[in-house]
């Protein structure tokens, strides 16, 4: 869910060089929640929309961690889990 937020009008190459250090500071949906946005800005800034990204970034971790992602999109489909 993290990578379909930064790919967001951005190309797969831009976010394989932001990804892996956004996952470093951010190992775990808990830790997504409880980090500093301002360093996730940081990190995901070459993206552009960073502000609104890490947001996101905040918002998707916590919705998983209380159970409110209830829909994701496998094949073109979209489904519940």
């Amino acid at each position: 869910m993290v990578r379909s937020v930064l790919l967001i009008v951005c190309v797969l190459l831009q976010v394989r060089n932001v990804i892996w250090r956004l996952f470093e500071l951010c190992p775990s949906p808990e830790a997504a929640v409880a980090a500093d946005v301002a360093a996730i800005q940081d990190i995901i800034y070459p993206l552009g929309l960073f502000r609104k990204r890490a947001i996101a970034v905040q918002r998707f971790s916590q919705d998983y961690l209380n159970k409110q992602v209830c829909a994701c999109v496998c094949a073109g489909q979209l489904r519940t889990v």
